[in-house]
């Protein structure tokens, strides 16, 4: 994927979480306690045709950098680890984002569309935005999605939401949406948008994608599922001048006019293509390397990687699920291969994609990637070596205790603070963080 490393659902607490499976709910099969079998890892990888540089930019990954992270690597042995509740009593939180430059502020967002400021660890009453009068909630994959602030929030007061909208068509026409904060208050923001920037419509209950954040060139990346529909009948996610089943790249400072770079030969808004349900998915913020966890249909569950500079990458769904053929012909020319693959038949089902851990805390940590699974409850990390294979994958569950401390079907997202600290989010209402043990 790279010559070398350069210094880049939901049912409600049900098997169809995350689209997760066939989409007639049979989903994975229960969690298991199984902490190696089932998964595959690439030995090494090769830059595929269709790979293009273009201008992103990317941090430097050679020593901290501003907002509290280090970037520097791990150092010592990988020290035992816990889940520490950090927010507790919520209403199903999905996303958990912090504030663009205040480390003690952060965002909760829930499920049914209401947004919370947590300052100083403590949940403020008043909501930020309510938006449950315009979300579609919560059945299926439907509900609020992703939450992203602009880069220059401070001023701006700019951000953006992502969410099923109630009374569309199946409820399941998603909506990304520009909002304002209060311009006295930064407690609260306006309800009503400034505009609308996109709007989806789909056939289907299911794949919607669901986190949308900004990138290392200040673009706003909006990964979208498929649409639906078992195998994605209607082949969008390899369809260039569809939306379903790519990465969208915005610039809102432009729009509706399109940025500079996308891809050639599709839709205006397109960066990448072959797409299933990426659910979440995250910039490594010292590298600006881009981690997708994309929720498999009824066999794999697969952790892809777009390298810095990278542009215009098929990641082959629904010609391959993982690194299996799906829908033949199968021609893995062209094709971005997942780094991991999980079995169904191990007990994977969803795949959560997370953060690379830049933190303090766990300084053996740094430059590890975290993701989990909903159904087994499973939280692994792994690490890269200098050809962008998996130098090493570490399933954590046990010493984190997730299978217990995690709900049935309720492990739903991860966070990650300014300062590169891992959170992990609990649709039952808690958020904990990872720290030592």
């Amino acid at each position: 994927m790279r010559m070398m490393r350069v210094c880049l659902l939901l049912g409600a607490l049900s098997m169809t979480t995350f689209g997760c499976g066939d989409d007639g709910g049979s989903g994975g099969a229960p969690g298991t306690t199984s902490s190696t079998s089932g998964v595959t890892t690439s030995a090494s990888t090769t830059t595929p045709a269709s790979t293009t540089t273009t201008a992103s930019t990317s941090s430097s990954a050679s020593s901290s950098t501003g907002g509290g992270l280090d970037c520097d690597p791990g150092v010592g042995t990988l020290e035992p680890i816990r889940l520490v509740p950090f927010v507790t009593g919520l209403d199903q939180p999905i996303a958990f984002i912090p504030h663009p430059t205040d480390p003690d502020r952060h965002f909760v967002a829930s499920r049914t569309g209401v947004i919370r400021v947590v300052d100083g660890g403590v949940v403020l009453p008043q909501p930020f935005l309510d938006l449950s009068a315009q979300v579609s909630c919560c059945d299926e994959d439907r509900g609020f999605l992703g939450l992203a602030f602009a880069p220059d929030y401070d001023v701006s007061g700019l951000f953006y939401v992502h969410y099923t909208e109630l009374g569309s068509p199946f409820d399941s026409t998603t909506v990304l949406a520009e909002h304002r904060r209060d311009p006295i208050d930064p407690d609260v923001a306006s309800p009503t948008p400034i505009r609308e920037i996109m709007r989806l419509d789909q056939n289907d209950v299911w794949h919607y994608g669901g986190a949308i954040g900004f990138g290392p060139d200040g673009m706003l990346y909006y990964p979208r599922g498929d649409g639906g529909g078992e195998g994605d009948p209607e082949d969008d996610a390899q369809a260039p001048g569809s939306r379903l089943g790519k990465i969208l790249r915005i610039d809102p400072a432009t729009f509706p006019a399109p940025p500079a770079g996308n891809m050639p030969g599709a839709d205006p808004f397109v960066w990448s293509i072959g797409l299933r349900n990426p659910w979440r998915w995250s910039f490594d913020r010292c590298t600006g390397d881009l981690f997708l966890g994309d929720v498999g249909q009824n066999s794999y569950e697969e952790v892809s990687v777009a390298f810095a500079g990278e542009a215009h990458l098929d990641f082959g769904w629904r010609m391959f699920e993982g690194r299996s053929c799906f829908a033949p012909p199968c021609d893995e020319t062209g094709i971005r291969m997942p780094v991991v693959e999980l079995d169904h038949t191990d007990g994977y089902c969803a795949i959560i994609g997370g953060f690379v851990y830049r933190g303090g805390l766990l300084p053996g940590y740094r430059g590890r990637y975290f993701f989990g699974d909903i159904c087994s409850r499973r939280i692994s990390s792994l690490e890269l070596d200098a050809m962008g294979a998996v130098a090493s994958r570490i399933d954590h569950s046990t010493d984190l205790d997730s299978q217990s401390v995690l709900g049935d079907y309720t492990f739903a997202s991860f966070g990650q603070d300014l300062a590169g600290e891992i959170y992990v989010v609990d649709l039952g209402g808690t958020i904990f963080r990872v720290e030592p043990d």
